[in-house]
């Protein structure tokens, strides 16, 4: 399977990397330990790291999520059966902030009958190429199963949707991530465009599915960004949603927000105990937001 593959590659990549030391694009608050770096990233150090700019740090950082985001959605999956009656007869994914492609590894997890994927990801972080080069390498010897990336703005993508047909849009942690390091001011322009591609891909197909998985607090979008997308599609598109959470270690009755999982246990054992420690300290189970839209006509 493609999870093995990638987390095979870059353990391997990590296991045999050269320290950063002087080279490093983080002068001055790295120190090689690249979850220092990751931690800079996601709790927003203003005098260190903002981007995942560097060939270790992507590797550790696939080596230490991609279990867990993996797993978010293959729950997800399981818990909406429009995935598997003929209502998609082919998963054509646009995965905008595609990292490592989780939500790929998922949706090879879970299709039935070899439904064919056809899968886009868009990332402007170049960092993720040797890993989306591995991808592609897979891609080629598994049927039904193609792989495109662009490294490109959200913003530059007309003419590549025009040009395709997609029928799953998926943002994973890409809210928190924007709420973090973004420019408040960019949200709604982002919307508007985000809106201007459903509307683009729904000319050519009979439903539409938006998949939110993002980070669970208040603090970094999630009580945000999500309804504001839900009131800007509501002018435009019929549709239903659904949000679902994991009853794993949270703080307080906020993060209860829509339908508990039955279960938040990681799907994958990619380690034994001692790289486990090395790369996934901390990281025991599930614990996103998630939020899943259908739309199904025009108003």
């Amino acid at each position: 399977m493609l999870f093995d593959t990638i987390i095979n590659y870059c353990d391997s990549e990590y296991s045999n990397k050269i320290n950063c030391g002087n080279n490093c694009n983080n002068k001055g608050f790295c120190n090689s330990d690249c979850l220092s770096c990751l931690n800079q990233i996601h709790y927003k150090n203003l005098s260190g790291r903002t981007n995942y700019g560097c060939k270790n740090l992507v590797n550790f950082y696939t080596c230490r999520h991609l279990n867990q985001y993996c797993s978010e959605i293959e729950y997800l999956l399981e818990n909406n059966s429009q995935f598997y009656i003929p209502e998609i007869d082919k998963y054509n994914i646009l995965s905008i902030g595609c990292g490592p492609c989780p939500d790929l590894m998922a949706f090879e997890f879970m299709r039935q009958k070899l439904k064919p994927i056809n899968y886009y990801g868009i990332d402007i972080n170049k960092y993720w190429e040797p890993i989306h080069g591995k991808i592609k390498e897979y891609s080629q010897k598994i049927k039904n199963f193609n792989v495109q990336f662009e490294y490109k703005d959200v913003n530059a993508l007309n003419n590549f949707i025009k040009q395709t047909d997609i029928n799953i849009f998926v943002l994973q942690y890409f809210f928190s991530f924007f709420y973090i390091h973004g420019n408040p001011k960019d949200v709604s322009p982002f919307m508007d465009k985000l809106i201007e591609y459903l509307s683009i891909s729904f000319k050519k197909n009979k439903s539409i599915f938006i998949i939110i998985n993002d980070t669970n607090t208040n603090n970094l979008g999630r009580d945000i960004y999500p309804s504001m997308l839900i009131e800007e599609i509501g002018k435009i598109f019929k549709g239903t949603y659904r949000e679902y959470y994991f009853d794993h270690k949270l703080k307080n009755d906020r993060q209860k927000v829509g339908t508990k999982h039955i279960d938040y246990i990681l799907r994958h054992s990619p380690f034994g105990i001692t790289k486990r420690y090395k790369y996934c300290n901390n990281i025991d189970g599930c614990k996103s937001y998630q939020m899943i839209i259908e739309l199904t006509g025009l108003k």
